[in-house]
């Protein structure tokens, strides 16, 4: 895939983000350093940026309202960018919107499964789910319930100890 015309391989949900289809088409800045993200399934999410710039001294300027103001897509909606070089990776805000908008536990899962190399059907024998939640919760359709999260790092202590 490339150039202009470059869609993300998605499965889309109506109404519903995945991370196969977390590309954006439009951001819109928000007070107290949040941001409006429109997703390309038209799903919107509210993220609060705010923690973020915060912990990383080079992206302090944002703090200036005027500064933040300026965000805009960055190219094929793979960025959220300011005009003085900084950006955040889509990964990273979806991250965030799962956090900061019900679905807590989605990154432990994610990265319990990217950390380890484990497929979906070795996600279901870890865990003892179905195939197509590990998949629903790999893609954030569906949300991530504690139980899980905590038998991802149960599942962890024991295997690398």
């Amino acid at each position: 895939m490339g150039g202009a015309e470059q869609e993300s391989i998605d499965h889309k949900v109506e109404g519903v983000l995945t991370m196969k289809q977390a590309k954006i088409s439009t951001v819109k800045a928000l007070p107290d350093c949040s941001v409006e993200v429109t997703w390309e399934n038209k799903s919107v999410s509210v993220v609060c940026l705010l923690d973020v710039i915060q912990r990383h001294q080079a992206m302090a300027h944002l703090l200036d309202e005027d500064v933040f103001k300026t965000v805009a897509v960055g190219e094929w909606g793979w960025s959220i960018e300011w005009g003085n070089g900084i950006d955040i990776g889509v990964d990273r805000l979806f991250e965030l919107a799962q956090e900061q908008n019900d679905n807590p536990y989605w990154a432990t899962y994610h990265q319990w499964k990217v950390n380890n190399e484990l497929t979906h059907d070795a996600a279901h024998d870890a865990l003892g789910i179905s195939v197509r939640m590990s998949k629903y919760y790999d893609n954030a359709e569906r949300i991530v319930p504690k139980t899980v999260a905590l038998a991802c790092v149960g599942w962890e202590a024991s295997h690398h100890t």
